[in-house]
């Protein structure tokens, strides 16, 4: 039972006879407090305006994130969720061939190869704890490529990259003529280690940004990148217009002025992700990974398969929880979950004791 992506509640309900609302989701990776109370209201406020078409530019979702992140207007593009954006990037800049930092979202797969771009993976190793190796990497990217790929925190491992190392290889980038995309969807819990304040340094970067997860706007799909001036120009000319809907559009607003929402958001996750990977940790059939974000990856040592558990969680407690098994670069034995509400996390480690054990 192995699914492309996490969050297909009705697609498992459906398979098992079960009611959705039953099940408790540890798939997706989004905020447990949910959207905000000024991001409904807004919600609620815009609904006549559904029956006008909405700025094709989202002009004041921009200004909000220029004013949010510091960053100059010109230097930010919407779209319609960032999965947009990951499609968008290679139909416009036509790379030919691209190197992936891997286990990874496989859309940037699938978008680069749609594009007509040769792929190849550069592969992170358990034995490394999915950290990247600098140099493994810098001699990898000297083979001819012109776009790379990473994700920062990444998923599904959950390792942050730090920004210095990040920083090198955007030079290094520079320097051989290629394209570097970082993903940041899960950075908004560590925004200091952005790389959105290295934008007007490095013409051949970009860096992607979600509303789906630390927002908890899944449903709306919204999300934004920033980039050189040259860059978004291109990025333009390709892109459809009136991407981003009008609600969308004003509950991502309502999301990033919302300061005590985005205080609560960090100060909550900070002490629930200690709390589940500590009870984790307990179990010995288990080997989790250094979580950044709101995910945590974990090994079955037991030689129980993901799969096999994933589908007994569902069963026997209506948990369901993010077999790996797809992932290019992990086995059949990794899984991830999410970080959710104490109650949430309590039911989990007592599914996944009586399951695994």
């Amino acid at each position: 039972m192995t699914y492309r992506h996490g969050g297909n509640i009705k697609e498992v309900a459906d398979k098992f006879g079960i009611d959705a609302s039953a099940i408790t989701d540890f798939s997706a990776n989004i905020n447990p407090l949910g959207l905000s109370t000024s991001a409904r209201q807004a919600i609620t406020d815009g609904i006549d305006g559904i029956t006008n078409y909405p700025d094709s530019l989202s002009s004041a979702f921009v200004h909000a994130l220029a004013g949010y992140h510091s960053i100059d207007a010109e230097k930010i593009l919407t779209g319609n969720g960032e999965t947009e954006l990951i499609y968008l990037i290679p139909r416009a800049l036509k790379p030919k061939r691209a190197l992936i930092v891997s286990p990874a979202f496989s859309e940037y797969e699938r978008s680069l190869k749609l594009s007509g771009c040769k792929v190849d993976h550069f592969l992170l190793e358990e034995g490394d704890g999915f950290a990247i190796d600098a140099a493994l990497l810098y001699g990898a990217m000297e083979k001819g490529y012109d776009m790379l790929w990473l994700a920062n925190p990444s998923n599904p491992a959950g390792i942050l990259t730090p920004k210095k190392v990040i920083l090198e290889i955007a030079r290094r980038s520079a320097d051989l003529g290629i394209t570097l995309v970082v993903d940041e969807a899960f950075i908004d819990y560590l925004e200091a280690s952005s790389m959105k304040d290295e934008i007007s340094s490095f013409e051949n970067l970009i860096v992607l940004r979600s509303m789906t997860k630390f927002f908890a706007l899944a449903g709306l799909r919204i999300g934004y990148l920033f980039g050189h001036n040259r860059i978004i120009d291109t990025l333009k000319q390709y892109k459809e217009p009136w991407s981003l809907n009008s609600l969308g559009e004003a509950a991502a607003i309502a999301s990033v002025n919302d300061e005590a929402y985005i205080k609560e958001s960090l100060f909550f996750m900070n002490g629930e992700r200690a709390f589940l990977l500590r009870e984790l940790q307990k179990i010995e059939e288990l080997k989790t990974y250094e979580a950044a974000a709101n995910y945590i990856l974990i090994k079955l040592s037991s030689g129980m398969r993901a799969e096999t558990l994933q589908e007994k969680l569902l069963k026997e407690h209506h948990i369901l929880i993010r077999d790996c098994g797809n992932y290019k670069g992990l086995g059949q034995s990794f899984f991830r979950v999410a970080v959710k509400a104490r109650g949430e996390n309590e039911r989990l480690i007592k599914g996944l004791t009586s399951c695994i054990i």
